[in-house]
């Protein structure tokens, strides 16, 4: 091929260097005029920040699940648990779906007898069956107005 067909077929050849044994012809990849066929890839030579996924579950756990904490009790060793035990995105989804079922069943109950949420989260709770949460151990009391205000 000689250097007179290179230069003919590629729009942007050009001759580099010439000398008595060789032509050197430069074509680009890329000419100037045109655009890569795909974007380079985004990338940082920054470690990942190890507090953005620490970030990430606080969120959760304060936004979608202690909201529905029926008892907000201890609340440093339930995100511990919580950490522990809601370890993927699909996780965490199963636990706040079963604090929010059971949370109407447990708020019926007196304070002291509905389980602490680190407790709940460490038995895996979110899985029971809705039906089988119990009914409270010791039933709510209502009162009547006239027994708290002495009047008949």
């Amino acid at each position: 091929m000689t250097p007179q067909t290179i230069l003919s077929t590629f729009k942007y050849a050009e001759i580099a260097d010439v000398t008595d044994e060789y032509v050197l012809i430069r074509i680009p990849l890329f000419p100037e005029e045109s655009k890569p066929p795909f974007d380079p890839p985004e990338f940082s030579l920054q470690p990942p920040d190890p507090g953005a996924a620490e970030t990430t579950f606080n969120d959760w756990f304060e936004r979608d699940l202690w909201p529905w904490a029926w008892r907000k009790d201890d609340k440093f060793t339930a995100r511990q648990r919580a950490k522990v035990k809601g370890s993927t995105p699909a996780i965490r989804a199963a636990i706040v779906k079963g604090a929010k079922a059971q949370y109407p069943s447990f708020m019926l109950r007196e304070k002291e007898h509905r389980p602490h949420m680190a407790t709940w989260i460490s038995h895996e709770r979110w899985n029971d069956p809705v039906g089988d949460v119990g009914t409270p151990e010791k039933p709510v009391k209502y009162f009547d107005i006239s027994e708290i205000t002495g009047s008949r």
